[in-house]
């Protein structure tokens, strides 16, 4: 399978080394087996909720996920950037509380 997206690709990766089938994985998030598929081959792109959802699902760290998921996330988040590092952490702390939250949303699409 060929992959668009890093996000898409980390996905596939991590749900194949659990050997988990894509019905399984849309099941525990809420959605539907293409719209898995859709997000590991990089033509849908998932929300945030979405992410979180799946890296619960898989184990992952929310983090890793939305970074993939979202790169100018990333960009904001990388070391040696403009952001002042009290703030950035002040964000990381923000994010994991918008990421425990989000984890109680219904479905993802």
């Amino acid at each position: 399978m060929k992959h668009k997206s890093k996000f898409g690709a980390a996905l596939f990766e991590r749900r194949t080394k659990l050997h988990l089938t894509q019905a399984f994985v849309a099941e525990q998030i809420g959605a539907s087996t293409p719209y898995v598929g859709l997000l590991e081959s990089g033509r849908r792109s998932p929300s945030i909720g979405c992410v979180l959802k799946l890296a619960s699902a898989l184990d992952m760290s929310p983090m890793y996920f939305a970074e993939l998921a979202f790169p100018e996330y990333h960009r904001l988040f990388s070391p040696g950037k403009s952001v002042v590092p009290m703030i950035r952490e002040q964000l990381r702390a923000a994010a994991e509380k918008l990421s425990d939250l989000a984890l109680n949303l219904q479905g993802c699409r």
